[in-house]
């Protein structure tokens, strides 16, 4: 395996292989819409957070309005916050290593 310089390439790789069913919504900051009839909608889901005081409502919402609509969306993407799921990956992965000692 060659080593590459970028130090992003690793988390490409990472994103790559995700499932997005698995995404938690606390790591995605926005999802843009596309639909068939080139309309799109972009949803600022860091802004639902501050409006909102759980996830479970943000996610109540997406998912009826994938329900509703799932017919005339042509392609979904999930934005994600890579900072946070960095930061997040690191922490757990510290804690696993101290508690090895």
């Amino acid at each position: 395996m060659q080593k590459s310089n970028n130090k992003d390439d690793g988390w490409i790789k990472i994103f790559e292989e995700l499932d997005l069913s698995t995404i938690p919504i606390k790591y995605i900051s926005s999802i843009r819409i596309i639909f068939n009839d080139k309309k799109i909608w972009d949803i600022d889901i860091k802004k639902s957070k501050e409006m909102h005081s759980n996830n479970e409502t943000i996610e109540s919402s997406l998912l009826k309005l994938f329900d509703e609509h799932h017919a005339d969306i042509k392609n979904i993407d999930f934005r994600l916050d890579t900072k946070k799921i960095k930061r997040d990956i690191k922490k757990k992965t510290n804690t696993i290593l101290a508690n090895k000692k």
